[in-house]
């Protein structure tokens, strides 16, 4: 059959394509029919569509189905109306021509009777559609021609001002010339007249393009294809019905249409443009276009439409017409491998770009003056903004002017130039390139880690566990071509019949929902195999177990003993448990699925096209199909996710599997009056759970690693180099703290550091070096040195002694605060005092057991066992801190406390003051002066 040429093809792929076409919901979609080559007109802002070829090898492959579309002005919302009745006549590829507003003729194409049986395509096919009683009725027109043996191919009609409806259409002789006919056709009296004698130059065109137009000044123009340049449209037929003259008019332009089929083209309400869209080229197997031309009527030039927005998919045998004056529609045909039940629009008001539109609600798109200056925007914004930011920098650079100085001071200090003491220029320039270089490599390791996490790529890690058991899928059984199918089921340890009790195979209802089947013959019926949640197969090491289904689930699917007239398929669909659209369409139950994928499984059941889980098997045949579930965790699109840990997840249970078919046993065909056609076991693949999770190969934790590594190494280089340098005991918390933060931290120094304060500070208040033969340096090694102004045989030297014993006296005491105040800051900055504890404890318990020793008598008077020893350390601790005070050279001391300290230093003044006690003056020795002196620093 002529329909074949056309459905073949495409179902081969047939799938369904939405290519941003016009906002739709799933109901509309669901009502609007995949189909190819309809009819299709305007009136009053409506598109109506007739007919056409429905995909799939059916017994009726044209569609009876007469449907209103329309926009809703409040929304821009699709509004739908079927007008199907018992008249309306199941054609396709017919030719509309509106006679007014009430009335629409549809002239030519391929028909179908009710019962499926072929028109009588050898006369032209006519029927006349009457909008106020929807009714249909078929104008009994005399035969025009019983002998030719094909019908035409395009018909092209317009009602002139005459009243009168002239059509032309190509009768086929031979294979390759056709005979243009031209009739005229009366709606009021049911009348054709011949007027092929006015045609000229018979044979010379091809087809008559698929549309013919009434001009202003009365003409009907046909537009002509030359087939001795590639089919190129390039004439213009021009018939004046008052005089029944024609003339030629040549088409020009470098958009000229040529090599193409099955294209549509429309007129403009005011009849001031022709649009092609679409078709197939003639001499390829794939070659859909979706290219829209223009021709003006005026110039008859062809022009190329550049249109903004998202053109509908390549495409033939399409329908296309005007909604208003400026709103174009093209909707249903067919491309290389997809049937179309889409609506585009597309916008072609006077003034403004032409744009596809999603919505009518959607502003007209107003191109930019090219006169004008363009202006950029988001760089205006971004410079106002870097502006405002530098202003304000300054701003407050100037304010805190002495706070920035000193930052900027302590960073160039700090990093970028610090030489040291003792060391030549060139180690330090070496130390600050070599610390530029590495910094910049640090830098371009850092950049392109935050690249790799802004555009990282995603891994999936899967986890596997064995386990006891596994849920069963839901299976959707349909036979296609029986009437009255049946479905039954059973497993290791359930019977058919308890199967059937506990309802796990239940029919479905076709008047809620029916199915597109590719390989469709008829009639559908379908079973849903469904289990609960608490039904679970057991692997065969787990026999012991109360709930025990089984291993496997056997189905068999047959019908009753009238046997199909065609040879039946089966078509069995797998879901998930718990993510079953057949539940929610049919059963109205709760299942994990959004409205999105509702939707996109509705389409794919209008298109047959399930990418996994769907199988078409044929008769007489066993299969086993094995699965597996696997639970996958998806990332949402939380910024979240690029950090590394507490993602963000969509949990979904996905279900994998394969078929292997092979011949039934003819045994089991036949069982209590059924015949068998199929039967399927269902066997889990393994008894384990699945989890695959999705993650990002690159997030902040993970690059921290490299970073933290490079820049631990370049460290530890520079300190090969170079050596190494104090650290600052401080951070940036408290060396850029600024107001009371700062002033708490100075105060606190200054509080906990003052019983330590001297005259000046260690580290930072240097002493004067010592001169190369001075006189200090040569007494240096003593611990006083006399003036050589003092004489010891007067008072006044007397007193300069003492003056001079009191000055180096508070310098000794500068020292020794000093040190002190060393001692404190290293302790709690610097180092850790952990082996100088050890050393005072090791004293201390060394101490303790020399002060433990008494006389035989007072040890005997002791009548407790627990005070013997009890400070004494055990003896594994005693030589440890016997190492300690050998190791460090620390000699004992019996003397403890301030006791021992002030006796210390009287000792050492007075072996300080020795060497001068005889210039004391009559009656008062130098140690008693030294005495006082001391008593004097400390009282």
């Amino acid at each position: 059959m002529v329909f074949l040429l056309y459905a073949i093809p495409c179902l081969l792929l047939c799938a369904f394509a939405v290519n941003a076409s016009y906002d739709m919901t799933d109901s509309m979609y669901s009502q609007l029919r995949m189909r190819s080559a309809p009819a299709s007109f305007t009136i009053n802002g409506t598109l109506y569509i007739l007919g056409g070829y429905s995909p799939g090898l059916r017994e009726r492959p044209i569609l009876k189905q007469f449907t209103a579309i329309s926009f809703n002005d409040e929304d821009g919302s699709v509004q739908h109306t079927d007008l199907t009745n018992p008249d309306t006549p199941m054609v396709a590829e017919s030719y509309p021509v509106v006679l007014d507003n009430n009335r629409v003729l549809m002239l030519g194409g391929f028909c179908e009777m009710e019962s499926g049986t072929a028109c009588d395509n050898r006369t032209l096919f006519m029927a006349e559609y009457r909008f106020d009683s929807n009714t249909w009725i078929s104008p009994r027109v005399p035969n025009v021609n019983v002998t030719r043996s094909l019908p035409p191919q395009t018909v092209s009609a317009s009602l002139a001002d005459d009243g009168l409806v002239y059509l032309r259409y190509n009768l086929a002789v031979g294979e390759v010339s056709f005979m243009p006919e031209l009739w005229a056709y009366n709606p009021n009296t049911y009348t054709m007249t011949d007027l092929t004698r006015t045609v000229p130059d018979e044979g010379a065109f091809d087809n008559a393009a698929p549309l013919s137009l009434k001009l202003p000044n009365g003409e009907i123009a046909f537009i002509a294809e030359d087939m001795q340049m590639n089919y190129t449209m390039s004439i213009l037929l021009l018939y004046n019905p008052t005089s029944q003259l024609w003339r030629v008019h040549g088409l020009q332009g470098e958009a000229m249409p040529y090599d193409r089929q099955f294209y549509r083209m429309a007129a403009d309400p005011r009849g001031a443009k022709i649009y092609f869209f679409g078709g197939r080229a003639r001499n390829l197997p794939n070659g859909s276009f979706n290219d829209l031309k223009v021709l003006d009527t005026t110039t008859w030039i062809w022009e190329d439409i550049e249109a903004v927005g998202t053109p509908p998919g390549g495409r033939f045998n399409l329908a296309m017409s005007f909604i208003n004056d400026d709103l174009l529609v093209i909707t249903c045909g067919t491309g290389d491998y997809f049937w179309f039940n889409d609506i585009n629009a597309i916008r072609l008001a006077d003034g403004a770009v032409p744009q596809w539109i999603t919505n009518i609600m959607e502003p007209v798109y107003i191109p930019p003056n090219p006169d004008e200056k363009s202006t950029n925007t988001p760089a205006i914004i971004g410079g106002v903004v870097g502006t405002f930011v530098g202003v304000s920098l300054l701003a407050l650079a100037v304010v805190f002017r002495r706070r920035v100085v000193r930052i900027v001071g302590i960073g160039y200090r700090l990093w970028l130039w610090s030489p040291r003491m003792g060391e030549p220029l060139w180690t330090e320039t070496w130390r600050l390139v070599i610390k530029i270089i590495l910094t910049t490599v640090t830098i371009l390791i850092v950049v392109v880690n935050i690249s790799n996490i802004l555009n990282s790529p995603l891994v999936t890690i899967s986890y596997i566990e064995d386990a006891p058991q596994v849920p069963v899928p839901d299976v959707r059984v349909c036979l296609d071509g029986v009437s009255l199918g049946f479905v039954g089921c059973l497993t290791d340890t359930i019977s058919p019949q308890k199967c059937n009790d506990l309802g796990l195979v239940r029919p479905l209802d076709m008047s809620i929902h029916r199915p597109f089947l590719t390989q469709g013959t008829g009639d559908v019926s379908c079973f849903l195999f469904s289990t609960p949640d608490s039904f679970y197969l057991s692997s065969p090491e787990s026999g012991q177990l109360v709930d025990n289904n089984g291993t496997r689930v056997t189905l068999r699917i047959g019908y009753m003993t009238s046997v199909p007239d065609v040879a039946p398929y089966v078509y069995l669909s797998l879901y998930p448990r718990g993510r079953d659209p057949n539940l929610v369409k049919y059963f109205q139950e709760t299942q994990d699925l959004t409205d999105d994928q509702m939707a996109l499984w509705l389409n794919q059941e209008r298109s047959d096209t399930h990418p996994s889980n769907h199988y078409s098997i044929g008769i007489e045949t066993f299969s086993t199909i094995s699965y597996q579930h696997e639970t996958r965790q998806t990332l949402t699109g939380s910024q979240w996710n690029r950090v590394g840990f507490f993602s963000e997840y969509n949990n979904s249970l996905e279900l994998g599997t394969d078929f292997v078919g092979s011949p039934i046993d003819p045994t089991t065909q036949v069982l209590a009056g059924r015949e068998t056609m199929q039967m399927v076991t269902l066997n889990p693949k393994e008894f384990i759970n699945v989890r695959t999770r999705q993650q990002k190969l690159y997030t902040v934790v993970s690059v921290l690693g490299p970073v933290g590594g490079a820049l631990a190494l370049f460290g530890a280089f520079l300190v090969l180099l170079f050596g190494t340098r104090p650290n600052s005991p401080w951070g940036f918390v408290q060396q850029l703290s600024f107001g009371g933060a700062k002033r708490s931290l100075l105060y606190n120094l200054q509080d906990s550091f003052h019983p330590w304060a001297s005259k000046s500070v260690p580290f930072v208040d240097f002493s004067a070096p010592l001169q190369q033969g001075s006189e200090t340096t040569e007494h240096a090694s003593h611990a006083i040195d006399m003036p050589s102004s003092a004489n010891p045989f007067n008072d006044n030297g007397n007193q300069d002694i003492k003056q001079h014993l009191l000055n180096h006296m508070e310098k000794m005491e500068d020292v020794n605060r000093r040190l002190q105040l060393m001692e404190v800051v290293f302790k709690y900055y610097y180092i850790d005092p952990e082996v100088f504890n050890r050393i005072s404890r090791a004293m201390e318990q060394d101490l303790k057991r020399e002060n433990s020793i008494v006389t035989d008598d007072d040890r005997s008077s002791l009548t407790s066992p627990s005070l013997n020893n009890q400070d004494a350390p055990p003896p594994a601790q005693r030589s440890m801190f016997a190492g300690l005070l050998s190791r460090f050279g620390i000699v004992r001391s019996n003397r403890t406390g301030h006791e021992g300290s002030k006796e210390s230093s009287e000792r050492d003044i007075k072996r300080s003051g020795s060497r001068y006690s005889r210039l004391a003056p009559a009656g008062e020795d130098f140690e008693s002066v030294a005495i006082d002196s001391h008593a004097t620093l400390h009282p």
